[in-house]
């Protein structure tokens, strides 16, 4: 069972992943798939747009306003730095070895591969500023459809991963 925040944490991941030149799965639709008051719900956990995340607020004045947030650098967000982190330690270290993540060219080893890092990171309540909902939110047996669905303070079960086909 995950929280919230870790799953943003595994869609983040598989998202950076995504956008690796070389990786089988690249610029495909890949979507966690999660038991959630016994429905089989997918969509994503994080605001994911032209390669950045991307949320917004309401701003003290009573604007519409935005943020971004990244992984490295100085305004690096606590859960993406801590999943990046974890992706850039898992890999293989030493003369003669390669990015296994280029090679995984199924989607069981794939998610394996990510919900084990996952498995591996201390994510506290606090190192997400991210909104905790299943954005874009669709059942499985496709009767249902949401925006987002609210899934703060739940424990989550995660089924399976699946690629779907973009939405133009």
């Amino acid at each position: 069972m995950y929280t919230a925040h870790q799953l943003q944490a595994a869609d983040y991941l598989l998202k950076k992943l995504g956008g690796m030149p070389n990786f089988p799965f690249a610029n495909e639709n890949l979507k966690l798939v999660i038991e959630f008051n016994s429905i089989l719900w997918y969509g994503d956990f994080i605001p994911f747009e032209n390669r950045t995340i991307k949320q917004f607020f309401i701003d003290t004045d009573g604007s519409i306003d935005y943020q971004y947030f990244y992984s490295e650098g100085n305004n690096a967000t606590p859960i993406l730095e801590k999943a990046n982190s974890a992706y850039l330690e898992s890999l293989p270290k030493g003369n003669w070895v390669m990015n296994p993540y280029k090679h995984i060219d199924n989607l069981e080893l794939l998610f394996h591969a990510v919900m084990n890092i996952i498995d591996n990171i201390d994510i506290q309540p606090d190192d997400s500023p991210i909104y905790p909902y299943l954005l874009n939110a669709k059942s499985l047996d496709g009767k249902l459809e949401l925006s987002f669905l609210n899934i703060a303070d739940e424990k989550i079960k995660v089924v399976s991963l699946i690629q779907v086909p973009k939405e133009n």
